[in-house]
């Protein structure tokens, strides 16, 4: 698995298109991988846009089983002012192989907390999907996030919060012709490992739905405490 961060050009037009409408980012970030048949599940591919609010800079977060091809970006994607930074790559194993239980890890993600509603037995027997409606109280999404966070506990350390959320918006695309939202909610704490291969899984796996609109990467940095 590899880990790759591209800073975006912002006053790129197909940048921005991008940034407002997140299923032309996911075929974007696809386009990368149009040299295999391996769909975005096989290929492992999360990615996650993150926008600073204080200097305006644009990365893009890719995680994926093989390294995305940059060659197939459109001219004047990538911020030209980051030069050969403009992309850079780490193994995921790096972080894999120091998930160790009681090890503590920095952690940023944005979600997508749903539940499905509509789910019933059609007369004829056969099961509904249902849909997925946002969830709206903050205890409501810590709960979903402590679910989710499979091989990890949330917690406080050294009187740093353990967590903190904070809404990111509705998500917007237009996918064949229809309008797709998603309710943003970006959560940012401290975690303790508790179960390691399972806490590798939910890493690599992802966490919750809509993982190809921008949700469910996990990005973890290990802390000054480290493992046991």
């Amino acid at each position: 698995m590899i880990l790759s961060r591209h800073f975006l050009n912002a006053t790129s037009r197909d940048v921005q298109r991008c940034i407002g409408d997140s299923y032309a980012l996911h075929v974007r970030v696809m386009a990368l991988f149009r040299d295999t048949t391996e769909t975005r599940a096989e290929l492992g591919v999360l990615h996650r846009l993150d926008v600073s609010e204080r200097d305006g800079v644009t990365a893009l977060l890719i995680q994926s089983k093989t390294a995305p091809n940059t060659a197939h970006y459109p001219d004047h994607f990538l911020d030209p002012r980051a030069g050969a930074d403009a992309v850079a790559s780490t193994p995921l194993a790096l972080i894999i192989d120091s998930l160790r239980a009681g090890a503590l890890f920095r952690f940023r993600l944005r979600a997508n907390p749903a539940r499905k509603i509509d789910t019933k037995s059609a007369p004829d027997g056969t099961r509904r999907h249902g849909r997925r409606v946002p969830l709206r109280t903050d205890d409501d999404r810590v709960a979903w996030l402590v679910r989710h966070l499979a091989g990890f506990t949330i917690v406080a350390h050294e009187g740093t919060p353990a967590l903190r959320q904070r809404s990111d918006g509705l998500s917007r695309g237009h996918r064949d012709g229809k309008r797709v939202t998603h309710a943003g909610v970006v959560f940012e704490g401290l975690v303790e490992v508790t179960e390691p291969a399972i806490a590798a899984t939910t890493l690599t796996a992802g966490v919750g739905p809509a993982k190809a609109f921008g949700f469910g990467l996990l990005s973890l940095a290990p802390t000054a405490r480290g493992a046991p």
